[in-house]
């Protein structure tokens, strides 16, 4: 079973582009990290 899902996912941080279209499932028991 899909938890959270991003589709097409985009930001801009003072005209400085630093996610572009970005798109992850996370399921039921599964463990994510995101560095960065």
């Amino acid at each position: 079973m899909t938890v959270i899902k991003v589709e097409k996912l985009s930001k801009k941080i003072k005209d400085k582009e630093i996610l572009r279209n970005i798109s992850f499932e996370i399921n039921d028991g599964e463990c994510v990290a995101l560095i960065g």
